[in-house]
This record gives structure tokens, C-alpha cells and sequence, in this order.
């Protein structure tokens, strides 16, 4: 009878290992790692904690009334994470609001972590994480969807300037190819398209939802209640938020918020 030569292969704990919760990545022999990797685990699949006096309460997802009628029916305004939850506005600059801008600054850095995105801190005004401080004037506007004194979901949206407002950017869903038109184009393939779609005036930066709320549709209310709050006395149209790179989810999410469909 032939002989087999067999062996164990047991995982190196000397190597990092990344969480599949969380993504952190830690060395799972060292306590000091190990006692980290607990503590921002449970921030980032539990929720950071939120106190009211962090930011300015903006509305509650029950008075966000400009959601179409499809997507009002599809939403469970008896679930205590919609009845009971608040939309919070986050200002990164006040001076009277560091803990809040802590919190935030520190799911940010979660938030692009998972995503293995750059670090966009310039958006809203700071160019230190670590520090907070060197401000410049606010570009950007942070919203926080808040439930039981914790953060469920986060959107950030950077303002445009107005090279970016020049053009008409539009992604084919089906090929993920990004189509730059430019405002003044005399092409008429584009002439429908440039009368219909108004110039936008935020980027979509980033959005986020906790894994276990994300088939609550608080992405969506986040969204729509942005309209109403981004720019003073104006209520912008759908298309007048872009979208920066979407993931996967991020795509879904934006093929429900403001598909075009080609006729």
C-alpha cells in the first residue's frame, strides 16, 4: 500500500488578518491589537455613539416628503429605526462642536477604509485629520441619520466648483463607461440631454449605512432629504447631485435615485 504523506497547515498568527465585519486589519496574537480591533469592530458594526447636541437635527424621515410614492410604499414608517430616527446636520468647522467632529471624522476614516478610498478630509474644510485644525472655508455638507443615540448612516457631498459644473457627467450602466459632455457642446446627440439634465451642484462623496440597516431604504431617505438642505431656499432636482465612482452597492443605490433611461 502506498504511503501518503500528510501535514497541518495552521494559520501564522504572526500575519495580519482583516476582519470581514469591520475590514481592520490587526495581528490577532497581540493583545494590544486584539483589544483595538474589539473596540472599533463594535463602533462599526454597532454604530458610534451620536448625542444630540453633536450637530443640527434637520428633519425626521416621516416629514421627508418629497420621496416618490414607490418608494414611500416600499418603506416601513412603523419600524422604530424610521419612526424614531433624526437626520442631523454636521458642521466640521464650529468651534463648539469637536465632539461630534471627532465622531465624524473618525467613521470617515472607517467609512474609507472599507471602501480603500483616499482620505477626503478637504471636502468639508479640514486638511488635518489628526489634529482638526489648518481650516479653510467649508466646501462640503455632512449628514448623519441618527437611531438611539447612534449613527446608522452617514452622507457626505462635496460642493462643485464650476469647471465640474461645465460639464454634464453621465456613467452607461451598462458598461460603466463615464460620458463627459460639455455644457456648451453644439453636438445634437446631446442637445436633449444637456436641456434636460440642470447643471449640478453637489458630488456625492460618500454614503454610508450600518450592514445590518441597509434593506431599510435610510440610504434613500438620506438622499432625498439632502435635496431640500444642500443649497438655501432651493430644493435641487435628483440630477443635480453627482456621483464620484460608486461601488457595487453604491451603483444599485444610484441606479434607484436617478436612472436615466435611454429611449
Amino acid at each position: 500500500k502506498p504511503k501518503v504523506q500528510t501535514f497541518f497547515n495552521f494559520p501564522d498568527k504572526s500575519m495580519k488578518i482583516t476582519c470581514k465585519d469591520c475590514f481592520m486589519s490587526y495581528l490577532p496574537n497581540i493583545k494590544s491589537d486584539q483589544y483595538i480591533h474589539r473596540d472599533y469592530h463594535k463602533k462599526y458594526v454597532d454604530g458610534m455613539k451620536w448625542e444630540y447636541s453633536y450637530g443640527k437635527k434637520i428633519i425626521e424621515p416621516s416629514n421627508v416628503t418629497n420621496i416618490p410614492l414607490n418608494i414611500r410604499e416600499s418603506i416601513n414608517y412603523l419600524n422604530p429605526i424610521i419612526r424614531d430616527g433624526s437626520i442631523f446636520e454636521v458642521d466640521l468647522l464650529d468651534e463648539k462642536k469637536k465632539s461630534g467632529q471627532k465622531v465624524i471624522l473618525e467613521l470617515l476614516k472607517m467609512i474609507n477604509n472599507e471602501l480603500n478610498a483616499p482620505d477626503d478630509w478637504f471636502s468639508f474644510g479640514v486638511k488635518d485629520l489628526s489634529k482638526n485644525s489648518g481650516h479653510v472655508s467649508t466646501k462640503g455638507k455632512i449628514y448623519v441619520y441618527s437611531y438611539n443615540h447612534k449613527i446608522i448612516g452617514l452622507a457626505s457631498f462635496e460642493k462643485l466648483n464650476e469647471l465640474q459644473r461645465s460639464k454634464l457627467n453621465l456613467m452607461d450602466v451598462r458598461t460603466k463607461q463615464v460620458i463627459s459632455i460639455p455644457r456648451n457642446s453644439s453636438d445634437k446627440r446631446f442637445s436633449t440631454l444637456l436641456q434636460m439634465i440642470p447643471q449640478a451642484y453637489y458630488g456625492l462623496s460618500r454614503i454610508f449605512v450600518l450592514k445590518k440597516y441597509r434593506r431599510s431604504k435610510i440610504a434613500l431617505i438620506m438622499l432625498y432629504a439632502s435635496l431640500k438642505e444642500l443649497v438655501y431656499g432651493i430644493q435641487l432636482e435628483k440630477n443635480q447631485i453627482n456621483w464620484s465612482q460608486p461601488s457595487y452597492s453604491g451603483l444599485k443605490l444610484a441606479n434607484s435615485f436617478n436612472l436615466i433611461r435611454d429611449k
